[in-house]
Order: structure tokens, then sequence, then C-alpha cells
């Protein structure tokens, strides 16, 4: 088992964007749209410091990409002859449709994997019905568009798949039978499972890594307040908000379960990254320069790269979106054979010299009130931090560097 620390605090270089940004892979490519040449919406691509116009579907006039795997594969929506939406699929130069489920008009591709697996939704027409509804999630694979229905039962239940990864495993959310709001769902091995709220009527997925993490956001019990939440290992966890604001919204996760998402009480407000090792942070108290202005995060890479909403108007053209990466590698300091001896849990850490290092212990995963269990400077080798009182039920551990 592999960890990895967050740094408590740190600044981040700046890639500009000159269009609206949806979609980061691993690589630092983006999809997005902006304006063409000829004033209509198209979708890009940002790679190699360049930005592509993908162009639209054959008849179609406007077009925008969503989702991007490591090979630099694209999807998104497009409009085609008669004014009607569908999915693509652009790759090796050539933008492919899709098509929709069966009698359907319109449909959105939302994610895509490394072995070209694609996910959105499409409109259906229930037998006995001329009119096109309710959406269902899909799954393309093989040149084949499938239905993978919806967590409700009733007529007009709907479903949207928003995410795939690797082995398969889509999230998104759907319609219940329950009368309530839209749930979150984790799709696997044909079936699709209700992954329920953190105490509210709704919630849904955005995202999910290649362990089958799925991120997104809930409705809570009181109020009308929604958190950004973690489901894993079974369970959603709340992931709470940054200071003084009442909601958020998660948008990424990555291979070692760092969350990007925006935190706010109204509108889209400042970015936050989320680890174990890290908790909540505000990503846009990270950046030095003033002339930028940091909005929510829409995503974020396997190196720790958080593609967010932005503006700088001392740019011209003014940037709409940017990418932040942090001036210290995701990979620099390691977690490592964490482990629970009776009440003694210890873990190795591979330390930077002089750096500071502290063990952090909760019971509750959206706690601000971290207990402190051990310090140690780091010695450029491997220390290990230790919590001698580990026996009080169950704990999260972070260890921050600073």
């Amino acid at each position: 088992m592999c960890l990895r620390a967050q740094p408590a605090s740190g600044g981040y270089t700046i890639t500009p964007l000159y269009f609206i940004a949806n979609a980061l892979n691993a690589s630092g490519q983006v999809a997005g749209y902006g304006a063409s040449t000829n004033g209509q919406t198209h979708a890009f691509l940002y790679a190699g410091g360049q930005t592509l116009d993908l162009g639209t579907l054959p008849g179609g006039s406007s077009s925008e990409a969503l989702a991007l795997n490591s090979l630099g594969q694209v999807v998104g929506d497009s409009t085609v002859s008669g004014g009607a939406t569908h999915a693509f699929l652009y790759a090796n130069g050539q933008m492919t449709d899709l098509g929709t489920l069966p009698r359907g008009y319109s449909s959105y591709a939302t994610g895509i994997n490394d072995a070209g697996q694609i996910v959105g939704w499409s409109d259906t027409t229930p037998a006995g019905y001329s009119y096109p509804r309710p959406d269902h999630a899909f799954l393309y694979s093989a040149g084949q568009m499938e239905d993978l229905g919806s967590v409700g039962t009733l007529f007009a239940t709907w479903s949207h798949a928003m995410a795939i990864n690797a082995s398969g495993q889509v999230a998104g959310w759907s319609d219940t039978d329950n009368g309530g709001g839209p749930h979150a769902f984790l799709y696997t091995s044909g079936v699709m499972r209700d992954l329920g709220t953190l105490g509210g009527d709704q919630s849904r997925a955005s995202a999910i890594n290649a362990s089958g993490q799925v991120v997104g956001w809930s409705s809570l019990a009181q109020g009308y307040a929604s958190h950004a939440f973690l489901y894993s290992g079974g369970v959603m966890s709340d992931l709470g908000t940054l200071t003084n604001q009442s909601n958020s919204y998660a948008a990424g996760i990555n291979s070692v379960g760092q969350v990007a998402g925006y935190s706010t009480s109204t509108g889209n407000g400042p970015a936050f990254l989320h680890s174990i090792a890290g908790g909540l942070i505000n990503l846009s108290t990270q950046v030095g320069d003033p002339n930028w202005s940091v909005g929510g995060a829409v995503g974020i890479n396997d190196a720790g790269q958080v593609l967010c909403a932005a503006n700088n108007f001392a740019l011209d053209p003014p940037a709409l979106a940017c990418i932040l990466t942090s001036a210290v590698s995701a990979t620099s300091t390691i977690l490592s054979r964490p482990t629970l001896l009776g009440s003694v849990f210890q873990v190795t850490v591979s330390s930077i010299a002089g750096t500071s290092y502290t063990l952090e212990s909760t019971g509750n995963l959206s706690a601000t009130n971290w207990v402190t269990t051990q310090s140690a400077t780091g010695t450029g080798g491997a220390i290990t931090l230790t919590d001698a009182n580990a026996s009080a039920g169950a704990r999260f551990y972070r260890v921050r560097a600073q």
C-alpha cells in the first residue's frame, strides 16, 4: 500500500488558457470549447502549447468538448443537420458521430477511457410515444451504444453517465423510485448501484478514478446546503467546505485520491484541493499573481495538476481558464508501509531534508480539528511517524509537510 502526502501550503505556476476548459488528461492536454474564427462555438483541444479547433460534425454549426483520455482522444457533442445534437469522438484528426440510443434524437458524450470506451447520455422514445424522453446513460464500445438504464424502474426515470475508468466502471446520477431527487450511481459489471446521499434527497457523481473511488456532491439532511463527497469502500464521506462557505462540489479525483472542486455560498466559488494528507486547501489563495482570479476546479490529473475556471484581464486576449501546477512535486514525499499493531499506528515517510512532517489523525474525514500525534524533521531519508494510542475506533491519518 502506498499513499502520498500533500504539502500544507505552497505556490502554483499558472498556464493560461483562452477558452472554456472542461477536462484535463495525464499529459496536461485540455478539452473545452470557445469561439471559432467564424464566431461559432467549437470544441477545442489544447496540446503542446497549441489550441486546435476540432470543428463540428457534418452539417453542424457548434460543438463542445467535454472529456479526453491520455491518448488525446476527445469526446463531446456537436449539432448536426436538422438541429439535433449528437455525441462525437475526435481521434486521428477526424470527428465521428456516435449516434443515439434507439429512437433517440440527441446525445452527449461525457467520458472516455484509454480503451476507447465512451459514456454519456441519450434521450430515448418509449414505445407508444412520439417524442423523445427520458435521457438514459449509455456506454459506447466497439461501435455499439448500450443503454445502461436507471436506478429507478418507473416510467420517465432519467440517468446520466459522467465518467468511466480503465476498468469500465461508470459513475453518474439517476432518478430513483422514491420521488425525490436523483442519486449518484456506480455502474459495475452490468449492475447500477445507488450510492445514496449525505442525508439529503439527492446526490450526483461527477468523476471516478482507477480504484473505483467516486466523487460528486450531495444535499444534506438539514437545510439547503450541498457538500462534496468521496465514495470509497462502500462509504460516502462528507468532504466539508472551505472556511465561510456553505456549499462544496467535487469535480475530479486522481489515482492517489486527491479531489478537486469548488466551495461557495453563491455562484462559482474558489477552487479547492482535498486529500487525506492535506485536508481541504483553498487553491485560490495559492496563486501569487494578483491579476489572476481563480474560480472553481473542474479536473485534476495524476501529476496533481488542477484545471480551473479563471480570468486574467491583464492578458490580451483575456484568459478564461488555467492549469495550476504545484511548485512541490506530487511525488516528492511518499508515505509507505502503514501498519497497525495493537494500538500502535506507524507510517514511513520518504523525507526531504529540513522539511517538517506532522502526523495527524481524526475520526471524521470532514473534520477541521485534526489532532497532532507526532512531528519530526526530514533527514533526506526514511523517517517513521507513530501514533501510540490508535485504539479508539476508526481513524483517518494524514501527514502535513511544511
